[in-house]
């Protein structure tokens, strides 16, 4: 295996965007609901936040990661956040919420 662990870390961390872009809404005909702009990822399959079984924000996941670098425990980061202690565990070891959006793709949001 070519580079270590911490170094294919540092390259997801390194590739990480420094903003993520607001959800953007883009107004359609009149009663007929909105088009919502969602990240999605080479497969076209969204990622991050707008994935649509998503519990915490791209700010959110942020946080826990600088929470956690600072000495903050997973438990006491998962009770926090209202999230699972292996969740938090996964989101701070990159292994889940670590895919940055490739293109954006326009969805439809239903009137409320």
């Amino acid at each position: 295996m070519k580079g270590s662990y911490r170094s294919v870390n540092s390259q997801i961390i390194a590739s990480f965007p420094t903003t993520f872009p607001r959800v953007r809404y883009v107004p359609e005909v009149k009663g007929a609901g909105m088009k919502k702009l969602v990240g999605v990822n080479d497969k076209g399959l969204r990622v991050g936040e707008d994935h649509q079984n998503a519990k915490l924000t791209n700010e959110e996941v942020e946080r826990i990661r600088e929470l956690h670098e600072g000495g903050m425990t997973y438990d006491v980061l998962a009770e926090k956040f209202d999230v699972s202690k292996s969740a938090v565990a996964m989101i701070c070891r990159y292994e889940r919420r670590a895919e940055t959006a490739a293109t954006w793709k326009s969805v439809h949001v239903p009137d409320q």
